[in-house]
This record gives C-alpha cells, sequence and structure tokens, in this order.
C-alpha cells in the first residue's frame, strides 16, 4: 500500500471514517462536502470546498425525495435531473 494508504470499514448504512490524518491533511470538518466519483482504481472522494452546507444538502435531500417519488416536477427521475 502507499504511505497515505489507510484501510478503513464500511458500516451501518454504508458509512466510513475518514482517518485522522487525511482529514487534517484535506482540512475536512465534520459537515464538509465531498464529492464520490468511479475511476478506474476504485472510488475517488475529492473535497468539495466551494460548496455551501446548506445548498449541499437540499441537493442530496432532493435527489433522495425524486428517487422515492415524492416530488413532481419538470424531471421525471434523478437520471434526467443530471442530463438538464
Amino acid at each position: 500500500m502507499p504511505a497515505d494508504t489507510t484501510l478503513v470499514r464500511v458500516k451501518a448504512n454504508f458509512q466510513i471514517t475518514l482517518p485522522l490524518a487525511l482529514r487534517r491533511r484535506f482540512r475536512i470538518s465534520e459537515g464538509d462536502v465531498l464529492e464520490a466519483s468511479s475511476t478506474k482504481l476504485g472510488i475517488l472522494l475529492k473535497p468539495k470546498g466551494d460548496v455551501d452546507r446548506t445548498t449541499a444538502f437540499e441537493i442530496v435531500r432532493g435527489r433522495s425525495d425524486l428517487r422515492a417519488g415524492r416530488v413532481v416536477g419538470p424531471s421525471k427521475s434523478s437520471a434526467e435531473l443530471d442530463q438538464s
């Protein structure tokens, strides 16, 4: 494993705890938004410091509501919303 690599365990609700050394290095605090991307090597998490926490929460909640069918609007699915 490379020097910056640490094993983490996936817990209930698919949650992970980022190691303290990485949180400090990248200045990640509770409530910060990370962008999760799929790469050829696996999952990449990138801090998104320019996203307002409240806005990010509303986006996540809105997508969840859309997937669950709790929203009526111009988008019929989360995939359609991503394309807009």
